[in-house]
């Protein structure tokens, strides 16, 4: 019998313990009471084994939770069949009382709750939840409770679980009948949480990577009163991939490393969310941690859980625990070490007090972000950054939620296995996490210092596997011969992404190529190469640069205008049609790292270009060019057509034709083609820019 349970909760009087279970489109509370006449009765044992009651004989209670979940759970199944076949058993205020007869058999009984008329009036109705200054959805839709299909419960807060309804996943927050039962001091804190996280992130200007605007409140009625819709909670998206925390976990189980290109992407995200928070949203989330970022569809981070109700300790600012308080201070103030500013000096000071509170049920109890928000936001901002580089730094050495959450002291460090991590990505988590707030590295400045190591692999060293993918693809030939000593023979090497993420964005690569003086090389030697070689409409100088990092399995293709990262592994047919269009010069030989697709094969084991290579491979070495130009296919591209200039957007590279040269000094030269002036022995160059 397919009967599934994973919530087991008591009540504040310790005398009842309630589990819900459900099998296919059913979901039932039951009810376990404890009898003092019967206290060897299996409800007597369930009750004095979950809360830990005192037991005169070990007949009384059970050796451990394990065996006492596996009999409640049991007794479940037993009544199952019977109880369902009962025409009320589905009703909002029913539970199932499991108990024992005379003859020590399990029997059950409906029980229609007087609690939960009570449990009904607690809450808001509809039209009542948003206040006087708060924003409020233009349009929302709502859904009864009991239309949805418990799947299984997800932890944290309240009554979070995983639901479909129709054939549609999502995620439920809110407050149930089974909270109002477990405690009705604890259901009044989850209760006005709930409201809370629905408001803050109905308020919430939209940005990607922040969970999107609430279209859903979940209700439940009165019984015998359809009329009255109240609040009980809201329907979240739900995201299959899970959290970043699982991840993390994941690759416990693996032994891999997570895609550097991954970790920048997912770095800048968790940063431009909480930057938008603060400087946008002029509010805090203050609970950042790697489970509290969820994955999409496209595996972009998502930050959810604003209920602003505690913090998680291993990731929490220290001088955010609530045992300080913080001033700003001036040249000429009376704190000491102060001196001549452009802004003022954050300075905390030890609270001595009397005891407070303002957050009874979470972590810490005296919660500084909301007078700091509207006070002091650099003091703010810095604890921000500090949660953010605790998140980033379990992001990039890996390590689990379980690791740290225990621990009373955490060190960061990096381990031998961290070693891919680039110096100035450890550089920038140390400024986040440095012990004087005052020192830290601002908000925005984390943002930007992600978005260029996400978007142009700054500090980027490749790590990443090597992916054949010969035969799939019709690379070149492998071999030509040379008389020059220096070359035996030059291999035209498998595809491998590291030949392409290696390589510096475009602006690095121009100041590397003005330092070299490669020009006056590049219109002498070079271009009098192509020429002697009759390959100047056929192949073109490259300028060696990337534009974004690329997966594993990912290469750059162009189509028509557009060049986009392919899935080597896709195993699409289209993959036949791709030919190598770029190269570069390595050690081990002539490289492929961008492609096209439908694009003419240049057959480099024929001549006239069979000797070219080397010749261009000599030249580059001589001048040390090897690492600053390659070499290029120019297909159906003429020097006496109109220059092309083409432009990075998100992870896309476009090329648009220009009637003219633009000169606003934003166009680099990237591509070099060369001619011969038939009137004179000199060579030309037409250039293609990118901007």
């Amino acid at each position: 019998m397919d009967v599934e349970g994973d919530l087991i909760w008591g009540d504040d009087s310790e005398s009842e313990v309630f589990a819900q279970a459900q099998s296919r489109d059913v979901c039932i509370i039951f009810r376990y009471s404890w009898n003092p006449k019967f206290p060897q009765s299996l409800p007597s044992r369930i009750v004095t084994c979950f809360h830990g009651l005192p037991a005169e004989d070990a007949c009384e209670t059970f050796p451990n939770r394990g065996s006492m979940r596996e009999a409640l759970y049991s007794s479940i199944r037993g009544v199952w069949d019977q109880c369902t076949r009962h025409p009320s058993v589905t009703a909002a205020d029913v539970t199932v009382e499991i108990y024992e007869d005379a003859e020590r058999q399990n029997q059950w009984r409906i029980s229609h709750e007087s609690l939960y008329s009570q449990y009904v009036e607690s809450l808001l109705l509809v039209g009542s939840l948003f206040r006087g200054g708060e924003a409020k959805l233009q349009a929302y839709n709502t859904m009864d409770y009991s239309s949805l299909v418990q799947i299984r419960h997800l932890g944290g807060r309240g009554r979070t679980a995983l639901v479909r309804s129709s054939e549609t996943l999502y995620v439920f927050k809110g407050v149930d009948f089974g909270a109002f039962l477990e405690s009705r001091a604890d259901f009044k804190h989850q209760k006005d949480v709930c409201y809370h996280e629905i408001r803050t992130i109905s308020s919430l200007p939209p940005h990607p990577n922040i969970i999107p605007l609430l279209d859903t409140f979940v209700t439940v009625r009165k019984i015998g009163d359809d009329q009255q819709a109240f609040v009980c909670g809201a329907l979240y998206p739900f995201m299959e991939h899970g959290t970043l925390d699982d991840q993390i976990q994941n690759t416990k189980c693996t032994g891999a490393r997570l895609p550097l290109m991954s970790k920048a992407a997912w770095c800048f995200q968790m940063a431009s969310a909480i930057a938008h928070a603060h400087f946008t949203a002029h509010t805090y989330h203050m609970d950042i941690k790697p489970a509290n970022f969820v994955l999409n569809a496209r595996k972009d981070l998502v930050l959810i859980d604003w209920e602003q109700s505690g913090a998680a300790l291993y990731t929490l600012a220290p001088e955010a625990d609530g045992s300080w308080d913080v001033k700003e201070a001036t040249t000429g103030s009376l704190y000491p070490g102060i001196t001549d500013s452009t802004e003022p000096k954050l300075v905390y000071e030890k609270y001595s007090g009397p005891y407070r509170e303002n957050l009874a049920w979470g972590r810490p109890k005296w919660n500084v972000f909301p007078s700091w928000r509207d006070f002091y936001p650099r003091a703010l901002d810095a604890a921000e950054v500090f949660s953010l580089g605790r998140t980033m730094w379990m992001l990039l050495e890996q390590v689990t939620q379980s690791e740290v959450e225990e621990r009373e002291q955490i060190t960061v460090s990096w381990s031998d296995l961290a070693e891919d991590i680039p110096e100035d990505w450890k550089d920038i988590l140390s400024r986040c996490l440095d012990p004087d707030p005052n020192e830290r590295v601002g908000l925005l400045e984390l943002v930007d210092f992600w978005k260029t190591a996400r978007s142009t692999g700054q500090g980027f060293r490749n790590t990443e596997a090597f992916i054949p993918i010969t035969g799939i693809i019709q690379l070149l030939p492998k071999f030509w011969d040379s008389t020059d000593p220096r070359f035996v023979s030059i291999t035209i090497l498998p595809y491998a992404v590291k030949h392409y993420n290696s390589l510096p964005e475009l602006r690095v690569a121009k100041d590397q190529f003005e330092s070299a003086k490669a020009s006056q090389i590049l219109f002498t030697e070079i271009g009098n190469a192509f020429v002697k070689h009759h390959i100047e409409n056929t192949l073109g100088i490259i300028l060696l640069h990337n534009h974004f990092l690329l997966e594993h399995y990912e290469m750059l293709v162009n189509f028509d205008s557009v060049a986009i990262p392919w899935d080597t592994t896709s195993g699409s047919t289209e993959l036949m049609g791709v030919n190598a269009s770029a190269w570069r010069f390595t050690d081990q030989g002539l490289a492929p790292y961008e492609f096209a697709y439908t694009a003419v094969e240049v057959s480099l084991d024929r001549q006239p270009m069979q000797s070219s290579p080397l010749d261009l491979a000599a030249i580059l070495e001589k001048w040390n060019l090897t690492n600053i130009l390659g070499i290029c296919s120019l297909g159906e591209e003429c020097i006496h057509r109109p220059m092309n200039m083409e432009f990075t957007s998100g992870r896309a590279n476009i090329t648009l034709p220009f009637d003219i040269t633009p000169n606003d000094g934003n166009v680099i030269d990237a591509i070099w083609q060369f001619s011969s002036n038939p009137s004179s022995s000199s060579v030309h160059a037409g250039a293609n820019g990118q901007g």
